[in-house]
Formats: C-alpha cells, structure tokens, sequence
C-alpha cells in the first residue's frame, strides 16, 4: 500500500521496518532463514526500485542503514548457507548504482565508504570500493586512498600473525587502482612473499596480459609454476576441486591465454592437454 504513494511515503516504512529488524534479538535458524531472506530482499528492492526511481538521495541514505544491518543480523541468524550475507553482497552494488545518481559530497562518501571498510567483519563490504569508485568521482578516491593507505601503514607496524584488516584494506586499495587502471599500483601492494602463489600470481598475470604486457604476465607465473604433487595428494585435490578447473585452474588458464598472445599456440596446446 505504502509503495503506491510514492517514494517518501514508502520510505518511511522501509525505515520502520529496518528499525524493527535492527532491535530484533531472537535467534533465526535454518528452518526461518528463508523467511528473513525474502524480508531482507523485500527492503533491498523497495529501496532500490520505488524509492531509488524518485528520490535517489534518500534511497542512498536507507541502503547504508540497510547495510549497518548486516552485523545484528549475521550475530543471530545460522548463515551457514550464505543467503543472508549474499543480501548484504548484492546491496553493496545497489549502493554504487544509488550513490551515482544521488551524488553525494565526494568526500563525506569516501568517509562513509571507508568506516564500512573498517566494521567488514563478516566480508559484506569486500567489494563495496569497486562498487562505488564510479560515484566518489576524483576528489573522493583521492581522499579514500589517502585514509586507506594511512590505516594500512599503521597496521602494518605491528606485530601480528595474520591481519585481516589490513588485507582488507590492501584489497580495497587495490580496487582503487583497478579502477584507475593502474597495474603496477595493483602490484606494489601484492607481499612479495604472495606473488609466487599461483592463484595470486594469476591474478596479476591477468592485469599485465589485458594492459599488452605480456612478456611480463609469463615471467609473472614461471615464477610461480605450481609444484607437481605427489599422485595421491594430486588424486584428493582434484577431487576436492572437481568441476572448478582444478586446484592451480586460475594459474593455468592464465598461463595459455599468455601463450597464445606470445604466438606460442603448439606451446599452448601442449599445455592444455597436459592440464
């Protein structure tokens, strides 16, 4: 009913309904997970298509309330099939798109773009930066990168095993440069240590081969050749990975797409039939 009055009407609602979804306390299992999922997507496509058609800016505002959703949410519902963080994923793009058309002050949108970045606990914002690089515009990715790039140094300086924080905001400094097509900024955040994985490797080999470097993108993953493993580990890996290309798929696509640039197509088939 609400939806047939327009934009500001509907958006109350929605705001209501958030609220109440942002209060909710008891646990939702596996059995009353769809029932939760269909809601949140109900919010998601009413946000984005009657409120977004008309009032951009305020579709804007309730998409970022619907995202600081994610973490109540996640906190008291069994996920373990994903549904409900895929919600949160997708809303992530609808926030770029809504975002372009508000246009928001580039740099109060990178100040919010990057306090998500920084409660990513349940990996809802991975790739919240790529979504809304069209929409901060010059001013806001320079504004973005230069917090980013700070928090990382300072993470950085300390001592730890594992910071996955600062993978996050490596990654997202690296959607940055992607966005400005900058490979060998993409590159320079890559650990030393992580560019002879060949899934890592792969992904650097594929930036180089699209910007015709390619001799680059081969001498990229020779360095990272995968080991042969020894028959029954190799059996229990290709099980483990059947119908994905393989444990090192990534790495071998990549390296015949650069074969075949190079004119080594003997080369190449060799290869394909060998993987």
């Amino acid at each position: 009913l609400a939806a047939s009055e327009g934009g500001d009407i509907i958006a109350g609602e929605v705001g209501k309904r958030l609220a109440a979804l942002r209060t909710a306390r008891s646990f939702v299992d596996w059995q009353k997970r769809p029932a939760l999922v269909k809601d949140l997507e109900l919010q998601r496509s009413l946000i984005v298509e009657r409120i977004g058609a008309s009032r951009p800016d305020l579709a804007l505002d309730l998409m970022w309330r619907f995202l600081d959703l994610a973490e109540p949410v996640l906190n008291r519902v069994d996920d373990s099939n994903g549904s409900v963080g895929d919600v949160f994923r997708g809303a992530c793009e609808d926030l770029g798109a809504l975002a372009l058309a508000a246009r928001p002050d580039p740099e109060a949108f990178a100040r919010r773009v990057f306090t998500a970045l920084q409660a990513n606990d349940y990996g809802v914002y991975d790739h919240l930066v790529r979504a809304a690089f069209p929409a901060l515009g010059a001013e806001g990715v320079r504004h973005l990168k230069s917090r980013l790039a700070d928090a990382l140094g300072k993470r950085q300086a300390k001592d730890r095993e594992r910071d996955w924080q600062a993978d996050a905001f490596r990654r997202a400094l690296q959607d940055i440069a992607d966005g400005e097509g900058d490979i060998d900024g993409y590159i320079a955040l890559v650990p030393a240590a992580a560019r002879r994985r060949p899934f890592i490797a792969a992904n650097i080999a594929r930036r180089l081969l699209a910007g015709g470097r390619t001799a680059e993108a081969l001498e990229v993953l020779e360095a990272a050749k995968p080991k042969q493993a020894a028959a029954p580990q190799r059996m229990a890996e290709e099980l483990n990975s059947f119908g994905h290309g393989g444990i090192n798929g990534d790495w071998e696509t990549v390296y015949i797409d650069t074969l075949e640039a190079l004119g080594e197509t003997e080369q190449a088939q060799t290869h394909r039939w060998a993987a």
